[in-house]
């Protein structure tokens, strides 16, 4: 399911996710089902803005302990980051770094095959 945005007229009130569900099924039962969702809702959400960098948001969701983090865009939302969005994008930046290393290496490699034997690359 991921996370639910709550808004009041173009404001950001709060987020409700799987966890605040668990939670009001746990506390309510059955009648958790037509609970209003101002009562069980996530208020406040931590929110950033499309400039803030992936580092800051990963910052973020682990100090305030949340999955999900709203993205305003002058003060009204314009989408939401899950800690899914990070994970993935941290996989791709350490596999091109990981290509990256491996090229540097064979090339490195491949210029020390190149020398005579013997000598060495800073002479």
């Amino acid at each position: 399911m991921g996370a639910l945005v709550v808004t009041r007229e173009n404001s950001v009130l709060g987020l409700i996710t799987e966890r605040e569900i668990v939670h009001a099924f746990s506390r309510y039962g059955e009648a958790a089902g037509s609970t209003l969702v101002k009562e069980i809702m996530q208020y406040g959400a931590t929110s950033v803005s499309p400039e803030e960098s992936v580092d800051r948001v990963m910052k973020l969701m682990t100090h305030h302990r949340v999955r999900h983090v709203p993205v305003l865009r002058d003060g009204k939302l314009g989408g939401i980051v899950s800690i899914g969005d990070i994970v993935k994008h941290r996989l791709e930046d350490l596999e091109l770094e990981t290509h990256v290393l491996r090229d540097v290496y064979n090339a490195a490699l491949t210029a020390r095959a190149g020398r005579p034997a013997g000598r060495r690359a800073d002479k």
